[in-house]
């Protein structure tokens, strides 16, 4: 005796419909899942909160007192003497090599005091055989050094990551910025 088959058109149907449905969830959520995993552009706020820790709490002061820096290794550092690596705890004064950044990746870090309507206000130092020792705020002069290193980022609507730390320099309280794009 033959047993009666129970599926209708309907029926048919109904599953076909719940297994697309199911398949289309899977192909919809799965990628946002995964998401976190993918290091596309997602590693630079890691980056940037690096170098941005690594010199205001070791290369440029000293470990027992983080977020004070060092006037010397941090002038040094700027200028981009490299005779200083040895009194100093960075090894190089070039950003990309120091922290081993990749060929994509660029970097501007910037000592400023304060942020104005146009921007940032530049930290500039005056050496002491140019009648310094002084930081100051400002337009620098030829003859004094100003606290930035690295490129400019493009304006060509490329995001960049900041990574702002509240440092003393020098007696002062100023804001070390890493751009990182």
């Amino acid at each position: 005796m033959r047993a009666h088959r129970g599926q209708t058109s309907i029926d048919f149907a109904i599953g076909m419909a719940v297994f697309l449905g199911v398949v289309l969830f899977v192909f919809t959520f799965v990628p946002g899942i995964l998401s976190p995993f993918d290091l596309s552009g997602e590693e630079e706020p890691a980056v940037s909160n690096q170098i941005a820790d690594s010199l205001t709490q070791d290369l440029l002061g000293s470990p027992s007192q983080p977020h004070v820096l060092d006037t010397y290794c941090t002038v040094s550092f700027f200028e981009g003497d490299a005779s200083a690596t040895s009194e100093c705890r960075y090894n190089s004064t070039d950003p990309a090599e120091q922290f081993d950044l990749t060929d994509t990746q660029d970097v501007r870090i910037v000592v400023s005091k304060s942020f104005d309507e146009d921007g940032r206000t530049s930290m500039c130092w005056t050496p002491e055989d140019e009648g310094g020792p002084d930081l100051y705020s400002g337009d620098c002069a030829a003859s004094d050094i100003e606290l930035a290193t690295g490129s400019d980022p493009p304006g060509n609507g490329t995001s960049t990551v900041t990574a702002r730390r509240v440092v003393s320099l020098h007696g002062q309280s100023v804001t070390m910025e890493v751009l990182v794009w």
